[in-house]
């Protein structure tokens, strides 16, 4: 199950990366770079409790998906699915609104109102689950033991190690492409260097609750 949660993953991207007004051949390869990342895949694939981190990205990366599309019903409610497979994707909310903005300054991408209610919606998603967590008597970062508590020394050495483990492959095919294959232009565009800037504020969000902790 593991494995079809991976794939499926995949595919969610490869529609995010589409909705995001990007060629379908370019969205496909998106998905493949995600899944062929050899940091964090094969864990998650081979052991049961990778299950909640899969759960988890599946369910964000939908809700990405529902956002861009200006569904905010959708948008809440896999927001909410997301936290309730594991808390990573608290942020959520976060990302979507600095999408948002990122999209106003982008005259390529229209502008629905229903992403408006999205951020909202997620919102409401997110309070929901702290309330819920609050109520259950579930670890905080209050109530966790030492070894979870919040370590500010640790962020350099995680920050390294978070950037190796998501941007190293990444990086890599871009220097590749860069040299072997052939461009019409050298520049991105401003509606790449929109989503571009996306990306990085889905990679800092993600990790924003965890840099602290030992990993």
């Amino acid at each position: 199950s593991n494995l079809g949660l991976t794939v499926t993953i995949s595919v969610a991207m490869a529609w995010l990366v589409w909705q995001l007004g990007f060629h379908p051949g370019i969205a496909s390869f998106a998905g493949a770079v995600w899944i062929l990342n050899f940091h964090g895949i094969g864990v998650a694939v081979l052991w049961a409790s990778g299950r909640t981190s899969l759960l988890a990205t599946l369910f964000a990366v939908c809700a990405a998906c529902a956002f861009a599309a200006g569904r905010p019903v959708a948008c809440g409610i896999l927001t909410l699915l997301a936290l309730l497979s594991k808390e990573e994707p608290l942020l959520l909310p976060v990302v979507f609104l600095v999408w948002m903005t990122i999209d106003s300054a982008d005259a390529r991408t229209p502008m629905r109102d229903g992403r408006k209610w999205a951020v909202a919606a997620s919102t409401a998603a997110a309070v929901l689950y702290l309330a819920v967590r609050w109520k259950s008597g579930a670890l905080t970062p209050f109530t966790a033991p030492d070894f979870y508590q919040y370590q500010p020394a640790l962020i350099p050495i995680n920050a390294l190690h978070y950037t190796d483990r998501s941007l190293t492959l990444t990086v890599s095919l871009a220097i590749l492409g860069a040299l072997f294959v052939q461009r019409d232009r050298l520049h991105l565009t401003a509606h790449e260097r929109s989503v571009v800037l996306k990306g990085l504020v889905w990679l800092v969000c993600g990790f924003a609750l965890t840099i602290m902790i030992p990993v």
